[in-house]
This record gives structure tokens, C-alpha cells and sequence, in this order.
């Protein structure tokens, strides 16, 4: 019964989605979603919180526009190598003074994973 939208650049619609499935075409930059016309876009509809469930890409541009004060993060006990993408893609910290600081407001065992919760910290 939730209202779910999805945001694209493609021209094409689709008419495979629920009728609870809003599609909503914005501009790319950089072959990237323009962030800051999707954020204008749900506040026009009076949305104020976003569940944001991404890939790293999308993760990092929320990140590095400060547009994230929350994350819940799943934690799996596998070891995934040098190779593999950081949850986060944020690639623009090279010094511990850059850092993005969080801090952990509630932990939960689920099954054999861990659900962390952080919280942004205001300094």
C-alpha cells in the first residue's frame, strides 16, 4: 500500500510496475541521476524521509552530498577480497581528517548476519 518511486533517465516507461509504483523520469549528469532534481521532485510531494536502497554509485552520491543521515547496514560474515566494491563508493577520502563520521545507535543479530544502525554525527 506504500508509495514507491523510482527514478530514471531513460525515455522509455514501463507498464510492468503495481499501480502503488510511481516512475519518474529526471535529467543525467555524467550518466548519474541528477540527485538534487530527485530530492526537489519528493519534496514538492511533501516527502521528508527517504528509505534509499542503492549500489554504491547512487550510495556515494547521497554520501558525498550530505544527503544521508542514517544508515542500516547488513553485515555478512564472508571475507570478499581486494577486488571487491565498497558499500559506500566513496572514493574521495584520502586523510583521516576527511572523514565521514557516524556512530552506532543500535546492533542486532539477525540469523547469521549483524544489523548495524548508524547514525550522522553533528561535530
Amino acid at each position: 500500500s506504500r508509495l514507491i518511486y523510482i527514478f530514471t533517465s531513460r525515455s522509455r516507461s514501463s507498464n510492468k510496475y503495481r499501480s502503488n509504483v510511481v516512475l519518474v523520469k529526471i535529467s543525467a549528469q555524467n550518466n548519474r541521476l541528477n540527485i538534487k532534481e530527485c530530492i526537489k521532485y519528493l519534496a514538492q510531494q511533501d516527502i521528508n524521509n527517504i528509505f534509499l536502497e542503492s549500489g554504491s554509485r547512487l550510495m556515494s552520491s547521497f554520501l558525498n552530498a550530505k544527503l544521508i543521515d542514517e544508515i542500516l547496514l547488513y553485515i555478512a560474515p564472508k571475507i570478499l577480497g581486494s577486488s571487491s566494491v565498497s558499500f559506500s563508493g566513496v572514493r574521495d577520502i584520502k586523510k583521516l581528517s576527511d572523514k565521514m563520521s557516524f556512530s552506532i545507535s543500535d546492533m542486532i543479530i539477525i540469523n547469521n548476519d549483524l544489523k548495524v544502525k548508524l547514525e550522522k554525527k553533528y561535530v
